[in-house]
Formats: structure tokens, sequence, C-alpha cells
């Protein structure tokens, strides 16, 4: 399967519910990324949807896709056998692996490259970086913006993705690192623009953490909940679109690379479990004040027993994506909508305003019909995991301090010193205006539960 990031089994947990193994985020771990987000007024340039220009940035991260399957150069392909437009330009960063299947694009170098007709013209190399530090994806923007000015900026990340806390593109040139979503907040800042359009063209990145880390720097995002099969997005048919009327909008451009994507799918056989959506970023505010308000209930119920035991079993039952068992590991990517509804029966309508607020955030999505529950936008939930990826979840990817509480009264596991959580923000003027920000420490604990007030018990996994 294309962009899925195995991860690495750790430890066997033994309980009813939440049982298998961890995930190791070492790579997260290494780096020192700002914890506290952006606090200030940034300036950017709103995106002119009316317009009809677009630049399309496509962030290319090779990795073992390119080394292994030629899958990156087959998309390449895609894009130059895409009708052209002088409307539209499609600008591309490669890097990020081992070989190219495609002769001159060299792995020794950054390079830059131009799509022209059946073609790419090399534009700028750079000497070799790391696609998992922000500043390399923020330095290829802002260039791409200042080099090719229009109404409408497009940004497309292409490689492996692992979900809320492992991130985005694995440069496999530099011990397999990713762009955790703080990192990936920042890159996007550089550019000094609101995105039309962010693509994941990537497993497992269309959750509500991604949609909150980019919603200063974007209007819309299209992303898979599930795995990608190796074929991706169909290039030519959504540029095809785009050079046909660049008029549209990031909903309509969005709408069509969903539908292409399934048709897609479909021709390979492959659309039982495909996934893609299209996320209304100005609506993530309402949508995460939704999930906190939830998230307060959830942790007031897990003070009790006889309330817990009904929470969890929705948990489990909701879809998740990617594997979340023994024998596959734990990417820990549960559907917000469908365990919002499978949680019901024990939750007040505080489920039902967050269900409404999910809806209006996602305006179009597709899903096979091994995908039916499926609602837009994932939530990390741990049904496994070890206390570093709660750590890293915490200050890396949370949205919600209640919720970080609800999850303390779970496992032994305590929110570390200092975690802040920023509220997503989305620009109404020239400018981002600054953020509120919430101590979770101001936050009311959780009551936890000992082992002998219920019949199952929870125990966290120990680190390898």
């Amino acid at each position: 399967m294309k962009k899925f990031l195995p991860l690495l089994l750790v430890a066997a947990l033994a309980l009813t519910l939440f049982t298998g193994c961890g995930i190791d985020q070492a790579a997260t771990t290494e780096k020192s990324p700002d914890q506290t987000a952006l606090s200030e007024a940034t300036d950017i340039v709103l995106s002119n949807s009316g317009g009809d220009t677009w630049t399309v940035l496509v962030y290319l991260c090779g990795t073992d896709l390119e080394t292994d399957g030629r899958f990156a150069s087959i998309n390449l392909q895609e894009m130059m056998l895409a009708t052209g437009s002088d409307k539209v330009n499609v600008i591309i960063e490669t890097g990020g692996t081992q070989q190219w299947a495609i002769d001159g694009i060299d792995p020794g170098q950054m390079q830059r490259w131009k799509v022209v007709p059946e073609n790419i013209e090399l534009l700028d190399s750079q000497p070799l970086a790391n696609m998992g530090e922000a500043e390399t994806l923020g330095s290829f923007l802002e260039w791409g913006v200042e080099s090719y000015p229009a109404d409408k900026y497009m940004c497309v990340m292409w490689d492996h993705g692992g979900g809320s806390v492992a991130g985005i593109a694995v440069d496999e040139l530099h011990g397999g690192d990713m762009l955790n979503l703080k990192e990936l907040s920042k890159g996007l800042s550089m550019a000094g623009v609101q995105f039309e359009l962010v693509g994941f063209d990537a497993c497992l990145m269309s959750t509500m953490e991604t949609a909150a880390a980019l919603t200063p720097y974007a209007r819309y995002m299209v992303a898979s909940q599930e795995l990608e099969p190796g074929t991706g997005w169909d290039y030519t048919a959504w540029l095809n679109a785009l050079a046909a009327d660049s008029t549209a909008d990031g909903l309509a451009v969005g709408t069509t690379i969903c539908d292409s994507f399934y048709a897609k799918c479909a021709a390979g056989a492959t659309e039982s479990l495909a996934t893609l959506a299209v996320t209304e970023l100005s609506k993530i505010s309402d949508l995460t004040l939704a999930f906190d308000v939830m998230a307060a209930e959830m942790k007031d119920v897990a003070s009790t027993a006889d309330k817990l035991q009904p929470l969890t079993q929705a948990i489990v039952r909701a879809e998740n994506y990617g594997g979340n068992n023994d024998s596959e590991g734990y990417t820990n990517m549960v559907d917000l909508g469908d365990l919002t509804l499978c949680a019901e029966g024990v939750l007040s309508d505080t489920g039902d305003t967050l269900l409404a607020a999910l809806s209006e955030a996602v305006p179009y999505h597709v899903a096979g019909d091994g995908r039916q529950r499926s609602n837009g936008l994932s939530v990390y939930v741990p049904l496994a995991a070890a206390p570093d990826e709660l750590d890293q979840y915490s200050t890396l990817a949370a949205t919600s301090g209640e919720y970080l509480r609800f999850l303390e009264g779970l496992y032994d596991w305590t929110v570390p010193d200092g975690v802040v959580i920023v509220e997503p923000v989305y620009p109404t003027g020239e400018s981002v205006p600054a953020v509120q920000q919430v101590a979770v420490e101001d936050i009311e604990m959780a009551q936890a539960l000992s082992a002998d007030e219920f019949t199952f018990s929870f125990t966290r996994l120990n680190n390898p």
C-alpha cells in the first residue's frame, strides 16, 4: 500500500479493551520543535479565490516509495501528460530518496522543476537538505511563491503519512525524519500567503489535528483518512480540470481530486477502502471547540466505572484506519463522527453539537463500500500507546486540554509540564491574529479509576 508508514511494535499490552502494541516515534522525539506554535501576529497575503491564476507547489519526497516502486516518477509522468495552461504553473521540489526512475533527477541534490508539455524543466538546484524539516519545506514554498506569483496557491505534500502524531514526509536520506504537525505549520507559514488548498497525497492525514495545524494558512485541505493505494491521485485528471477552469476555488479543485482519485482506485480494484475528503478550514475552530466540550463530558464519564465501560465499548466499535491490531501495529486514528455516533447513548447533546460542526467542516468526501462509516476526519484515539507517544501527541498535535485530561484518567500517564493548547485561528483580514493559548495545567484533572473499581484494567505500554 502506498504511503503507509510501517510502525514499530514495542510491547504487549495485557488488558480487555486497549490491547496490542504501540508506536515508536523516535524520529519525532529527537527533534526540538517550538512547543507553543504561533502566538504572535503573522502577516500573510490572503488567497484571491475569485482569481484565475494558480501556482501548484508539489513537495515530492520520494523516499522508499520511489526507490522501491517508482511511484513518485509515475505521478510525475501523469503531471507531464496533463493539458498545459498559461494560467496554471506546476512547480516541483524533488528529494528524500536514494534514486529516481526519471533520468536527470539527481538524488544528491534538492532540485526544483517546472512541468512543461510532456516533460519537466529544471529551474534550480540546491544542496541536499532534510525534507523532514520545516525550513526545507518553507524555503521551497517561499521561493515558489516569489518566483511564480498567482491569485491562488496550492501545496501538495507527496509521501508517506503517519497520522496526527507521526506527520508527513519520510526522508530516507536523513534517518526517516518526518515533518510533525508543528513543523508542517511552520513550513507553511514561511510562504507568506494563504494557500487556497493544501493536499496530502499520503496515508492517514485527514485528521482534525492536521486541519487545526493548517487553519491559519489555507482555505481548504484534501486528504485521506485511510491508507492510499500505490497509484495515488490521478494528476492528469485533476490538472486537466484545473487547466480547463482556472477560476475554480479550493473546494471545486478538491472535489475533482476526490472524484478522480476514487475513479482511479475503482479502475485498479482498490476502491473498497478508498477515502478522500475536502475540509473547509474556516470551520475548524468551531469543530475543535465542540470537541473540547465533548471531551470535558468524556472526562466526567470516565470517572465512574458504570459509565466508562459503555464509552470504551463505543471507542472500539468506531471505524478506524491504517490497522489497529497486534499484527499490523497501531496507528490510533479513529473516525471522529463514527466515534461520536457510537457513543451517543453515553454522551449528552455535546455529541450532537460536534456532529453538526463536523458536517459543516467537511463539505465533500468519498468513501468505498468498506468505509461507509467514514465522515471525513479522524481523531487520535490511543487504542494502544506507549507513554512517549502520548507525550508527543500532547506537545505536537493536541487541540483539547480536556481531552488530554480524559486520557490521563485512562492511563497511568500525566500530561508533560508546560503543555499549551493553541486554538486554531482563521484569517479574516490581512494578517493572522494572535491566538489564544490555554495551559493544560489550568484544566481540572480527571479522576483516575483504580483497578479494583472496574472489571477491566488499562495498563500503559512500557518503552522498549
